[in-house]
């Protein structure tokens, strides 16, 4: 029953953020970045996926960001009494990490989808580029939970401190 709430609470923030649409450029820059570094040959399966995780980590910055923001004050403290400040948090968590997931699945499929590497990557070097990008991206939600409302309250001080 209590994963029943949380994965609500997580549906519903997900749902949120969609209709905020603060998830626009972020995703734009990542859709660009991912088909840019891919585009020139030739794609050394780990080089160039190495690359893509290092630059998922600044883009799951913002992702992250953008959407741990989304919310106002209002809505947070509602959705708190409504679920409990546990299952919030939970389900925060849980929304945050299913969308930097699914970034990081898409900048490993696209290549996949396109032929980009110079040669088809094994299972192995796939595994490693997966774990390479989940990590970056989780490594991003991290920083961004620390910038992210209620702790930092201003966005100019959290963007700020993303960036320095």
């Amino acid at each position: 029953r209590t994963g029943r709430r949380m994965i609500a609470v997580a549906r519903y923030l997900l749902a949120e953020h969609v209709r905020s649409r603060s998830f626009a450029a972020p995703m734009l820059l990542l859709v660009t970045g991912v088909v840019v570094l891919y585009a020139q040959p030739p794609n050394p399966v780990l080089s160039t996926g190495g690359t893509v995780a290092a630059f998922l980590f600044p883009i799951g910055c913002w992702i992250a960001l953008a959407f741990l923001d989304s919310q106002g004050d209002a809505d947070r403290r509602l959705l708190v009494a409504a679920a409990g400040s546990r299952r919030f948090v939970a389900g925060r968590l849980l929304a945050a990490a299913a969308l930097g997931s699914a970034c990081a699945i898409f900048a490993l499929l696209v290549p996949l989808a396109g032929g980009a590497f110079q040669r088809t990557p094994h299972l192995d070097e796939l595994g490693l580029l997966l774990a390479a990008n989940l990590l970056s991206v989780l490594g991003a939600l991290a920083l961004a939970l620390l910038f992210s409302a209620p702790i930092v309250r201003s966005r100019a001080v959290a963007v700020l401190g993303l960036t320095a």
